[in-house]
């Protein structure tokens, strides 16, 4: 994920999405109201005949390689 000047999402205020009609997943930042922006700011490639219904997320401390 590029972010310029840090404006990368703290991990605690991502909504990520299962769009399982898209064939993709799609993260969204969380508004100070909680409330998702309109428009993912990252999402995976098209991934045709996945249907992702479900999203596991693992948050690794540190540098990760």
């Amino acid at each position: 994920m590029d972010c310029p000047r840090g404006t990368c999402p703290s991990p605690h205020n991502v909504l990520y999405v299962a769009a399982g009609e898209f064939d993709r997943v799609q993260a969204y930042r969380l508004r100070k109201s909680g409330l998702p922006e309109a428009t993912p700011f990252s999402q995976t490639d098209e991934q045709t005949g996945s249907f992702p219904n479900d999203v596991a997320l693992a948050m690794l401390s540190g540098e990760c390689r």
